[in-house]
């Protein structure tokens, strides 16, 4: 997201670069798609899941981008939520929405505008947890690849270590 505010004044602009350039992409990767409005995202996303018959997976990293760079843009704020929500929210073509980012997806302002997500972090990955990081064994690999020392890395990196913080499980994961 946050090359989308490069040389962008408002959210509005923001959006607008956003929905032309996804739009065409779209275009671009589905040519034999007849686009009925050519400068409406959910429109386009619609037509690509009614040509093809298969949902799409959204991914849109930093997602908060906005609250952080904007921050005293409530209304700004308010226009980018309700863009999300009305691309995102109980749409046919949507199979996932994956949004990463340091700020929660949780309510903002008068009501939430994303209360359709389950939220996953570091301190509690829940059952994500087996396919986030890296192994001993995939560390060792890659510093074998990059000939780095294994040693050196792991002194200077070594995970992190949040059971003195956070009370842990028998798996060593974070308690709900």
């Amino acid at each position: 997201m946050t090359d989308f505010f490069e040389g962008a004044d408002n959210v509005s602009e923001v959006l607008e670069n956003l929905t032309e350039e996804t739009i065409s992409e779209l275009k671009e990767t589905y040519p034999e798609t007849d686009f009925y409005d050519e400068k409406d995202l959910i429109q386009a996303l619609d037509d690509v899941y009614s040509y093809l018959d298969r949902q799409v997976v959204i991914v849109i990293d930093e997602w908060d981008a906005l609250f952080r760079v904007w921050r005293d843009d409530k209304e700004g704020q308010t226009e980018y939520l309700e863009f999300l929500r009305n691309l995102l929210k109980d749409k046919s073509y949507i199979a996932l929405a994956y949004m990463t980012g340091i700020l929660p997806i949780k309510k903002y302002g008068q009501h939430s505008a994303l209360n359709m997500f389950t939220e996953y972090s570091m301190i509690t990955p829940r059952e994500l947890a087996s396919y986030t990081g890296f192994t001993e064994e995939e560390v060792r690999n890659l510093c074998d690849e990059y000939r780095m020392d294994y040693k050196e890395i792991s002194n200077w990196y070594d995970g992190y270590i949040l059971s003195e913080q956070i009370p842990t499980d028998e798996r060593g994961l974070p308690k709900r």
